[in-house]
Order: C-alpha cells, then sequence, then structure tokens
C-alpha cells in the first residue's frame, strides 16, 4: 500500500510530496527477529530502524517486489534506500463488558494502521451492538433505566461479537 505523504516543510503540493509506502508480510517470532536483527547482528525487537537492514533480509524484500508488486510500486520500493521494519501486532481484550462498563469500537480492539478498516471495523462493532441489545428482553427496559424489579431475569449472555476472539460475558 502507498499513500502521499508531505515534503519538505510540509508542502503537500503535487511533485513535491513524498511517496510512503507499506507493505505488511506475517512472519513468526523467529521470522521477526530475523528482519528486525541488523547488519551487526544487534537484535532490535519490534523495529529495524532506517539503515541497518541485512543484504538477505534487503534481497528477499526486492526479490519478492520483482515477482509481486506493478512497475510503480515496484521502482517504489527499488529507490528505497533505507526500509525499515516495524512490527504491526494485533491486541484485542479478553472481556468487552465488566458489570456496567461496555467496550466497543477502537476501546475493545487496536486497529491495524494503514489498512483503511476503522470504518468498517466501527460499523461492525455497531451493528454488534445493536443486536446485542435487541436480544434483551423487552422485560429488562426497566433496568436499563435503572429499576429492576425481583422478577426480572438477568440479561442473556452475549458470547458472538463482531470479532472471532471476542466475547462479550
Amino acid at each position: 500500500m502507498c499513500y502521499f505523504i508531505p515534503g519538505d516543510f510540509g508542502t503537500t503540493t503535487p511533485g513535491k510530496r513524498r511517496m510512503n509506502w507499506v507493505w505488511y508480510v506475517r512472519a513468526d517470532a523467529a521470522g521477526l527477529h530475523r528482519i528486525t536483527t541488523d547488519r551487526t547482528s544487534t537484535a532490535h525487537g519490534l523495529t529495524l530502524p532506517p539503515g541497518p537492514i541485512t543484504p538477505q533480509v534487503h534481497g528477499e524484500l526486492l526479490d519478492r517486489t520483482r515477482r509481486l508488486l506493478p512497475e510503480p510500486m515496484r521502482e517504489l520500493v527499488e529507490h528505497t534506500r533505507e526500509p525499515f521494519t516495524q512490527a504491526i501486532l494485533d491486541g484485542r481484550v479478553t472481556r468487552m463488558r465488566n458489570d456496567r462498563m461496555l467496550l466497543t469500537g477502537d476501546a475493545a480492539f487496536v486497529v491495524r494502521p494503514h489498512t483503511a478498516a476503522s470504518a468498517e471495523t466501527a460499523a461492525a462493532d455497531a451493528i454488534t451492538l445493536f443486536t446485542a441489545l435487541q436480544q434483551v428482553a423487552s422485560s429488562m427496559a426497566p433496568c436499563a433505566r435503572g429499576r429492576r424489579t425481583s422478577s426480572m431475569k438477568a440479561p442473556p449472555r452475549i458470547t458472538k461479537a463482531s470479532r472471532p476472539a471476542a466475547r462479550i460475558t
């Protein structure tokens, strides 16, 4: 994926802007360690700064670029003098509800940057919440206003959310 970023002195004038690119590559722990270890065998953990990429990892990037990308994007990657690596990790909560508190949207899930998924995620969360609230029996309406009688049933447990690992309990 590529997108424009401001050029020198923050200019956004066409022809003066810069093009940034991001390439998501799935890596296990060993693979992440390999691509974030520099030319001097120093492991950098979750990110490798611009410059010290190993010739082997850089060569693999260029090989993958030549095999998979169309010409304009290929040239962009090939002309990047100092590529860097940054791990993008998925974060999710194990419980979305605790007593009267409910986490939704970005509070419940870390949205990966650069994927343009935040609007879709927000919509999916809103639909899931709407559906979940519809499941609550109409007898629970007084509870929503803060009045609960002893004859009222507890709200149902909601175990299906918009993401596979999410549980509303």
